[in-house]
């Protein structure tokens, strides 16, 4: 019985420092040309994030990124059927540095989402 109380203590710790503050970092995405966006991380923190993910909706497509595999899923939503692209960015950000992600998209119109992950749990920033 003690171990499965030290396991609740344990998920109990990880849950509150995962909610204890948000993390300090930006995103801003900028459009390049009509197949083309930058978008650029920016870590405000003291600590040093490693993994980001950025995702688009069905439209703009992902094609490929400079720091990591596309990888596509879809499901229906109600009646439509909708896509999502994926890539996930392994890269050390040090506080107070910041680095660029180059994506290819269709020339569709259409929002890029981009996420830090702490702990295991994405948390969107843009």
């Amino acid at each position: 019985m003690p171990l499965l109380l030290a396991g609740v203590i344990v998920f109990a710790a990880l849950a509150v420092s995962a909610s204890a503050g948000a993390p300090k970092v930006t995103a801003s995405v900028t459009k390049a040309s009509a197949t083309e966006r930058v978008v650029r991380i920016v870590n405000h923190d003291r600590v040093t994030y490693s993994k980001f993910v950025v995702q688009t909706a069905t439209k703009p497509a992902l094609i490929r990124t400079t720091c990591g595999v596309v990888q596509r899923d879809g499901g229906f939503n109600g009646t439509t059927f909708n896509w999502k692209y994926t890539a996930t960015c392994k890269k050390a950000l040090p506080p107070g540095r910041a680095f660029d992600i180059r994506l290819t998209t269709t020339p569709q119109g259409g929002s890029v989402f981009v996420y830090v992950v702490v702990n295991k749990v994405p948390i969107r920033i843009r």
